[in-house]
């Protein structure tokens, strides 16, 4: 997989996960729309160097809102962003 088709990719769940959390967590819409907006500025920039950097972020928002671990990618794919970038 390409990285700039893994970053659309991710980016559309992000906009989608956006508005299934901010229903299904109205009292922390605040929340939700700030680790969006985080995650989608450290997908504007992503390269394979920082690749884990963004990971890290999704796992630690997952730990705030279970959801968001529908972002995390399985290991192949993790593994073709690398490939392709070599």
């Amino acid at each position: 997989m390409e990285l700039s088709h893994f970053r659309a990719l991710q980016a559309a769940k992000l906009v989608e996960l956006k508005r299934k959390l901010t229903a299904a967590y109205p009292d922390a819409k605040q929340r939700v729309e700030h680790i969006v907006s985080l995650l989608i500025a450290k997908l504007e920039y992503l390269r394979t160097t920082t690749l884990a950097d963004y990971l890290l972020t999704v796992s630690l928002a997952s730990r705030e809102f279970p959801e968001f671990e529908e972002l995390m990618p399985d290991v192949e794919t993790v593994k073709s962003l690398f490939e392709r970038s070599s």
